[in-house]
């Protein structure tokens, strides 16, 4: 099975659940999402777990955004 296309399917249903879960648009979890991935995985070693860690922590980007306010 291929790796990369589950991270790329599972980024998409994170992204939705999120935006779900948010006020914020689909577009701007997307970004957030996106940056976020892209951090985590410059020192990932097992990438199955990227998508969790990656939606924790926007979760909590997002947070901290709704505290600001």
């Amino acid at each position: 099975m291929d790796i990369e296309k589950l991270i790329r399917d599972d980024s998409s249903l994170a992204v939705q659940q999120l935006a779900d879960e948010s006020l914020e648009t689909t577009e701007e979890i997307a970004s957030l999402y996106e940056i976020e991935m892209s951090r985590l995985s410059i020192k990932a070693r097992i990438k199955s777990y990227l998508s969790i860690l990656t939606m924790h922590n926007v979760r909590k980007l997002l947070h901290k955004r709704r505290d600001k306010t």
